[in-house]
């Protein structure tokens, strides 16, 4: 009788178990150092565009507050200027 065994192993993230990690470094020498330094250098970049993201989008709430001021400041002007140059015939 034969007896057939199937293992798939899976994990999330940029950085494999520590089992893998030693299994890719006697495969290839200094393999798990270079995933490591990888894993790292995408943290970074990674991080980096979330701050510039998080920095345009406080840029561009502040633009749409300067111009909806803009905006609202000229209909409250042009009111009054024509409020004020309706003439009203006396008699």
């Amino acid at each position: 009788m034969t007896t057939l065994t199937h293992v798939e192993a899976s994990y999330t993230g940029p950085i494999p178990p520590p089992g893998m990690l030693v299994k890719y470094n006697e495969a290839v020498p200094g393999a798990a150092d270079r995933i490591l330094v990888m894993a790292e250098r995408q943290s970074v970049h990674r991080e980096a565009i979330e701050s510039k993201v998080v920095d345009a989008g406080i840029k561009s709430q502040a633009r749409g507050s300067w111009f909806g001021f803009i905006v609202s400041m000229t209909a409250v002007v042009g009111g009054i200027y024509l409020i004020n140059s309706v003439r009203v015939p006396r008699g």
